[in-house]
């Protein structure tokens, strides 16, 4: 599980009078305590007032409009007045699942900056083992009387076939729209051992080389292989020399964080003033234990009432994974038992319908 919280933040500058602030984050969507979690999240982002946030995995309520991105923005400083949220996929309820809310997801931006026009263009996954919906969220952002940023967030496939076909339609899209003042941030689901895709945007060395495993799809794209695709900086690197820090992923509190997933990458005309990630779990536990205790103790009771009702089936919004278990609405670790038989929670149900009896 992630037991820690991460946000990368960049500054640059685009010219010698105005520097702006962008910065990242993957939700994991309604995951681990997402009322507790937004409050950390609030928390770091009034910390940098970044101009421009990118957000991944953005959890919504069906056709309700209620999104994970909305409650976000309501507790955040009214500064940032304006965003942007565009639907990816409908979301795989689990199975028997009791729950059916945050049945959608996709990306989205909240800016203190006015959105003055946005696009999406869907992404092809040619019938590869990633059957999610990619898209790119563009929107053209105000940031100064005579600054407007294009700002283009991803959430590129984990399939690394799918990641090169993802980056070279990305370049496609920007080539074919001729797009300038770039910033491309988001989930890269980038893997040490394969930069690839990355490279294919940052235009390093062996980009078109024939052994990288990427050309294939961007030489299909483009046939002529123009030399001025792909020379975006990647903010973190221009900033910190070693590739081996900056890690901002990891699925399970051991063995570590092991990739470098989170990108932010600028048009070659910027110059990058800074880049830093925030966030620290060991904080989050200590300062939201609180909170992350409260709001257990709500889903336990609505549990509860929920099979004091009749009904029954699995209670948890999420899959707890290989070693956790649900227990009356909240993953715990380890198969044992977590009940609250007495006030009505059995957790005998979780195996049966979500159905009322």
């Amino acid at each position: 599980m992630k037991s820690e919280i991460y946000v990368l933040s960049c500054i640059f500058a685009v010219s010698a009078a105005s520097s702006f602030t962008f910065s990242t984050y993957n939700l994991w969507n309604v995951m681990f305590n997402w009322n507790a979690r937004k409050q950390r999240i609030a928390q770091m982002i009034k910390e940098h007032m970044p101009d421009v946030v990118a957000l991944q995995e953005v959890r919504v309520k069906g056709s309700s409009g209620a999104s994970q991105l909305i409650e976000l923005k309501q507790i955040l400083p009214h500064d940032y007045k304006w965003h942007i949220f565009h639907t990816a996929n409908n979301v795989t309820l689990i199975k028997n699942s009791v729950l059916k809310e945050w049945s959608a997801e996709g990306i989205g931006i909240i800016s203190r900056k006015p959105i003055l026009e946005s696009t999406t263009h869907q992404l092809s996954n040619d019938h590869g083992p990633d059957t999610n919906r990619r898209i790119i969220l563009q929107a053209a952002v105000m940031m100064a009387s005579s600054v407007i940023i294009n700002v283009v967030v991803v959430h590129m496939s984990y399939d690394r076939q799918q990641q090169c076909n993802n980056a070279a339609e990305l370049l496609k899209h920007i080539t074919e729209h001729k797009l300038h003042n770039l910033v491309i941030l988001g989930d890269f689901n980038t893997y040490v051992d394969f930069e690839w895709p990355v490279s294919m945007l940052t235009g390093e060395a062996g980009t078109r080389d024939k052994l990288n495993p990427c050309s294939k799809g961007l030489g299909i794209l483009f046939p002529s292989l123009p030399t001025q695709i792909g020379r975006f900086k990647d903010a973190w690197t221009e900033i910190h020399n070693d590739r081996n820090v900056g890690f901002t992923f990891s699925n399970m509190p051991t063995p570590g964080y092991e990739s470098r997933p989170d990108r932010i990458l600028i048009s070659s005309n910027f110059q990058v003033l800074d880049a830093v990630l925030s966030g620290n779990g060991s904080y989050y536990r200590q300062h939201f234990q609180g909170t992350i205790h409260y709001h257990r103790f709500v889903i336990i009771i609505e549990s509860a009432f929920l099979s004091y009702m009749g009904y029954f089936g699995y209670p948890c919004l999420q899959d707890c994974g290989p070693h956790g278990s649900c227990r009356c609405g909240v993953c715990v670790k380890g198969g044992g038992w977590f009940s609250l038989e007495k006030a009505g929670c059995n957790p005998m149900d979780i195996f049966d319908h979500g159905k009322k009896k």
